[in-house]
């Protein structure tokens, strides 16, 4: 039985590294200009929501595992949940950019996209919780400093710049920094949980939930100033700097559906 879930995540590992490797080809500036980017694109937006939706659905059947009550199963299904509003986010982002060839500045998707940061945050929060483990002093005091001094980083590049363009609109600046901060919130919550179960096999799928959200934040991150200095772009007119956002982008989701099957494996549901 061992052997076999092992087998069955090496596949899934082998599978998630191939994804990644033929998004990463994809967007190599050769493979592009000889496929063209609107082929590129479809590809891109299509396929996307369903690596959301992989990582929803999988992260539902590990909560639906555990009985009602049980703290577990709110924090898979909290999971479960945020994953499935940003896989519609994705999808609403999707029609909008293949139908109109045009993505408005603000959108539904928006909406559902922030939705989706609280049962996710939620769901992180109450797994710390369950824990009901003080990190040692040391691990204490990096975790503050690298807080601190990634919270700098954001205010003094991310945050100030953006408030401050009276370009745009109040309702724009105030969407351009929420997602940032919940990002960061996202992944400094995951990381913390990640350092409690270090060193356990309980912390083999936090390895990559926590990874896939940091790259998750990092890409927002480069979209957000890539938008706002309006240097994006997609489709035949993709640049480097959009690659390096949606690279990452793509990974991230990926990585985060991997991790929760890693989960999955080791509770024997699937």
């Amino acid at each position: 039985m061992h052997t076999e879930q092992d087998r069955n995540l090496r596949i899934a590992g082998q599978v998630a590294i191939a994804v990644c490797l033929l998004m990463f080809i994809l967007y190599l500036k050769p493979v592009t200009d000889f496929v063209g980017g609107t082929t590129i694109l479809w590809i891109y937006d299509i396929s996307l929501p369903f690596m959301a939706l992989i990582g929803a659905i999988v992260a539902f059947v590990i909560g639906r595992s555990f009985g009602a009550g049980e703290i577990l199963r709110a924090i898979w299904i909290g999971i479960a949940l945020g994953l499935l509003l940003w896989a519609f986010g994705e999808g609403l982002w999707a029609y909008f950019e293949l139908s109109t060839g045009e993505v408005p500045d603000l959108s539904i998707a928006d909406a559902v996209w922030l939705l989706g940061y609280i049962p996710f945050l939620a769901a992180l929060l109450l797994r710390y919780r369950s824990l009901q483990v003080t990190p040692e002093r040391g691990t204490l005091i990096t975790i503050v400093v690298v807080f601190v001094a990634l919270m700098v980083v954001l205010i003094v590049f991310v945050v100030t710049p953006i408030v401050t363009d009276t370009s745009m609109s109040v309702l724009e600046r105030i969407i351009y920094v929420i997602y940032p901060i919940m990002d960061f919130s996202l992944t400094m919550i995951a990381l913390l949980v990640l350092l409690i179960l270090l060193g356990g096999q309980l912390s083999r799928p936090w390895i990559f939930v926590a990874s896939g959200l940091l790259l998750l934040g990092i890409a927002d991150l480069i979209y957000a100033v890539a938008s706002w200095q309006g240097l994006y772009e997609t489709g035949e007119a993709v640049n480097l700097i959009s690659a390096l956002s949606d690279i990452p982008y793509y990974f991230s989701y990926v990585i985060i559906s991997f991790g929760i099957y890693v989960q999955a494996r080791l509770q024997k549901v699937l």
